[in-house]
């Protein structure tokens, strides 16, 4: 498990009159439609990556300089899961780790699904610490119900920041949670 920190924003490079803090990174989200947040066939309906996308480009807008953290969930090893003769099996770890994902927001977070096995959590008004402390609750979690499936693993990691740093946080996150040390 993995948890990025992000400083604030870089040291000011324009005029000195301009005090408007400048996030790291910028991404263009893509343009969402209404009928087009959910991924169907998971769980019941999660919102997919544009609306996770978009989630944090609001919650950035209106608090700039409150904590905010997004966790990835990814799924390993599905390919050993689905091996004859587990009919189902991969689909069954993946509704239950949706669930569990799921089941670990609160009011204010947002969960969904980034791609066939991975997922992501918006955690609004969660620091380093908050943000550390669910990923590891969440990743001891997740491991038990994989446990049931030989070969499967589940990979939570988490990149923290504040609102200035909301488009760059999944892009950290989701590249922090390969193994990389």
């Amino acid at each position: 498990m993995a948890v990025l920190q992000f400083p604030l924003t870089h040291p000011p490079t324009r005029k000195p009159h301009n005090i408007s803090p400048t996030p790291i990174r910028q991404f263009a989200p893509t343009a969402i439609r209404a009928g087009r947040l959910a991924q169907p066939g998971l769980a019941g309906d999660m919102p997919g990556r544009e609306a996770l996308l978009e989630r944090l480009r609001i919650v950035g807008e209106l608090a700039p300089r409150a904590p905010l953290s997004f966790l990835a969930v990814e799924v390993s090893g599905l390919y050993r899961v689905l091996e004859p003769p587990a009919d189902g099996a991969a689909t069954t770890l993946l509704e239950a780790v949706a669930a569990g994902v799921r089941g670990a927001t609160r009011s204010t977070d947002m969960a969904g699904m980034l791609g066939a096995s991975t997922f992501g959590v918006v955690l609004q008004g969660t620091g380093e610490k908050a943000a550390g402390a669910v990923a590891a609750r969440l990743s001891a979690f997740l491991n038990e119900l994989a446990a049931g499936w030989p070969g499967a693993a589940v990979h939570v990691s988490a990149a923290t920041g504040t609102g200035v740093n909301a488009l760059v946080l999944m892009s950290a996150a989701l590249d922090s949670s390969a193994d990389c040390c």
